[in-house]
């Protein structure tokens, strides 16, 4: 018997599914309840948190504060090996990163508010937030890396 099932039954060995353990929740329904809840408090605790550490990369970049990293910031070959294309390339991707991490602590914070009167809408508006700021996180690292590229150019003038 799976988990969901057993865990359904409770106390009593009846094994109508019509029966109701909840108000409004059927017996049948209760491990899609449970994932649905499980789901959305997870993806929106993910959510929130993300976009919380974005915005406090986005700023340290933004306020030219962010070290070269294996982890964190634009990382190109040309940012790699100069000092001031990983300095240009952060700053010029600091703001897009702040709105990147906004985007997505807030579509965090959204998703748990509304967990408890619509799981679906949680679940979705979690998801919107991720698939948002991924898109502007990469529009940030273009940016950057254009940046990065440009200034790399400027301090070696000379053939492509």
């Amino acid at each position: 018997m799976p988990i969901c099932e057993k865990a359904a039954r409770g106390p009593s060995s009846s094994s109508d599914p019509n029966l109701r353990i909840h108000p409004g929740l059927r017996r049948d329904r209760y491990c899609l309840y449970v994932v649905a809840w499980v789901l959305g408090l997870g993806l929106g605790l993910v959510a929130m948190l993300g976009g919380v550490a974005t915005v406090g990369i986005g700023r340290r970049s933004r306020e030219n504060r962010l070290e070269s990293s294996r982890l964190i910031g634009v990382r190109t070959p040309t940012t790699r090996r100069h000092p001031e294309a990983w300095s240009a390339a952060q700053l010029a991707a600091g703001p897009m990163e702040i709105v990147a991490g906004s985007i997505l602590a807030t579509g965090g914070v959204g998703a748990l508010v509304f967990l408890p009167f619509n799981r679906t809408t949680s679940i979705a508006l979690s998801l919107f937030a991720l698939l948002a700021a991924l898109a502007f996180g990469v529009v940030a690292f273009y940016i950057g890396a254009r940046a990065g590229r440009l200034a790399a150019s400027q301090l070696n003038p000379g053939p492509r």
